[in-house]
């Protein structure tokens, strides 16, 4: 009787554990990122912590900036964003049609656009006032996207000067593992995130840039390939990536990698 206890006993535990990897398991595939960290060539490092509420962002503290988060149902609408430094504040508000994002307007005097075309793409516009309250368009585009992922941004710059047409094309190749950000809830919606909202992420960028002097027909163009370096967790997710580029913002020749965290 003893021994068919003790069978029973094991085969209970053993039922347990298999129960709890399979939780586990199930909890790795919607990881949340934690703590990012920016990792420049000189040494120096940033860090940023992310707060949710289940899988809804509440915020983002950096050592640059504070960025609260709020939704509205499942889609996000505003986003507090404040200057650790210069305490300047800058308000994001998101509008969505179809829970499409359509519209966001900055408290920094600026508005985006965003108009979603039966192909699939996304035409889009930069606009500010001046002081006058007369509207100036600062760029204008097109988005691509392929499987969840931005890969072509074709941009035009309208406040280059007169009579100069300077334009600038992005390409986006992309791994087949998890955005760090891909199960916040409505994160993939803000297009004004660009690739930080895709569901991979970037492995190449290669951009090309082309001022034209309409009065000389003079032409000046640059191109530049940037290349990242993954390491992945067991998961799929990224722990490192190896790029000029941080995770949020543009290509900065001083960085080295950013470091990635995970409940």
């Amino acid at each position: 009787m003893k021994n068919v206890i003790k069978l029973l006993c094991s085969a209970a535990v053993a039922v347990l554990a298999f129960t709890s990897c399979s939780s586990d398991s199930t909890s790795n595939q919607k990881k949340l990122l934690k703590r990012l960290v920016e990792v420049s060539k000189d040494g120096s490092s940033t860090e940023a912590i992310f707060i949710y509420d289940g899988n809804k962002i509440v915020s983002i503290d950096s050592d640059a900036k504070s960025t609260d988060f709020t939704y509205t149902n499942n889609l996000i609408t505003t986003v507090v964003e404040v200057n650790n430094a210069t305490l300047v504040q800058n308000t994001l508000n998101y509008t969505y049609q179809n829970d499409l994002l359509v519209k966001v307007v900055s408290s920094l005097n600026y508005e985006m656009h965003f108009v979603h075309n039966t192909n699939g793409t996304v035409t889009y516009e930069k606009t500010t006032k001046d002081n006058d309250g007369n509207e100036i368009v600062l760029f204008h585009g097109v988005l691509y996207y392929q499987n969840g992922n931005l890969v072509k941004d074709e941009r035009t710059f309208d406040d280059a000067g007169i009579n100069i047409i300077s334009t600038q094309v992005q390409t986006y190749q992309y791994d087949s593992r998890n955005n760090p950000l891909i199960n916040v809830l409505g994160f993939n919606k803000l297009l004004d995130q660009f690739t930080a909202a895709s569901a991979n992420n970037v492995i190449t960028i290669y951009k090309e840039s082309t001022i034209r002097y309409m009065d000389t027909d003079q032409v000046i163009s640059a191109a530049n390939l940037y290349n990242h370096v993954c390491k992945y967790d067991a998961e799929n997710y990224p722990v490192e990536i190896v790029s000029e580029k941080p995770f949020f913002g543009v290509e900065n020749s001083n960085h080295s990698k950013s470091q990635f965290f995970y409940n």
